[in-house]
């Protein structure tokens, strides 16, 4: 698994066999979904996970097949519909997989209500929400959680004995039926991030996929300048290629510079230009990839786009600078 993963980076950042390139990005980052700030790119271990877990379910679901039987029987797993799973001092790879991914399977098991004699009633989740009614009756209670749990409750028709027996679901999806997404899903950590709806406006952005990951990138603060290179020891001086009055910081070399002041004056109007250079660097990019006019959400990535390729030519290849 590391080593797919470490081919996945090193394709990302384009890393030879005898010379690797800055990754700007951390991996974790990366492998967050989109509009969380990451690329969705899947880690190579927790996809290998999820195919344990297709296996955890299958022994729930499918007790019957020749081999399911086989591994029941040998793993004392029993004849419930959800089996027991345990760990032993002398077990094979695949139980020991088996019983790593368990936990995850276990929290999305769910039931779908028939006659209503397998169901626990307390410690099963048979609500369309998915909650057991332990938690909600026992320790702090959320009120939202509570009136969906009692809307759940009354709108549910009542067990019977005309229906056919309980039948045990995949809670990760509607359709009650596992797939692979769902599990890579509840695998996934998911922490809140004030950037989503800058990342959800990046990836709308209409224009090509380079420009789209070049704002990605900004958005990190992520862009080689001098001072990002300074906090990593790569370079001595943090000063500005350009005017060389200021740190080469994401803000100053995009917006605050000399140069970058002349460039985005030729091109904003008097009533845009009043608080373009006052907000700090995400703001300033939610706001002008957010504005109402068309033209503007296309011009504002390609002239940041034609800012930093001049600032690289004139650093690498000693190219005159031109505001034009």
């Amino acid at each position: 698994c590391n080593e797919l993963d470490r081919a996945c980076r090193s394709f990302l950042w384009g890393d030879s066999s005898n010379h690797r390139l800055v990754h700007a990005v951390a991996w974790e980052t990366i492998c967050k979904p989109k509009d969380s700030g990451g690329l969705g790119v899947r880690e190579a271990r927790k996809v290998n996970t999820c195919y344990m877990m297709k296996n955890c379910w299958n022994i729930c679901s499918q007790p019957n097949l020749l081999w399911l039987r086989v591994i029941r029987s040998k793993y004392g797993c029993g004849d419930e519909d959800i089996p027991l799973i345990h760990k032993r001092v002398v077990a094979s790879n695949f139980w020991r997989g088996i019983c790593a991914a368990w936990v995850k399977v276990e929290q999305s098991l769910a039931w779908s209500l028939g006659d209503g004699k397998t169901i626990k009633f307390w410690a099963d989740r048979w609500l369309p929400s998915k909650v057991m009614l332990i938690d909600v009756t026992t320790g702090p209670i959320s009120i939202n959680l509570l009136k969906k749990t009692a809307t759940d409750f009354t709108r549910m028709a009542p067990p019977s004995t005309d229906n056919d027996g309980d039948c045990l679901v995949w809670g990760g999806c509607n359709n009650g039926v596992f797939n692979m997404k769902s599990a890579y899903e509840a695998l996934r950590t998911s922490a809140p991030s004030n950037l989503k709806n800058l990342f959800s406006l990046i990836w709308r952005w209409p224009g090509p996929e380079r420009i789209r990951c070049f704002l990605w990138r900004i958005a990190h603060n992520s862009l080689c300048t001098n001072d990002w290179r300074l906090s990593r020891s790569l370079t001595y001086d943090a000063s500005c290629n350009i005017c060389h009055a200021d740190r080469e910081t994401f803000i100053h070399i995009l917006r605050d510079c000399d140069f970058s002041r002349i460039v985005w004056c030729s091109i904003l109007g008097a009533t845009r230009e009043v608080n373009f250079f006052l907000s700090p660097l995400t703001d300033w990019l939610a706001t002008n990839l957010f504005d109402s006019h068309a033209i503007w959400n296309q011009t504002f990535p390609l002239t940041l786009d034609a800012i930093w390729q001049a600032r690289n030519g004139l650093t690498f290849k000693n190219y005159l600078l031109s505001s034009n």
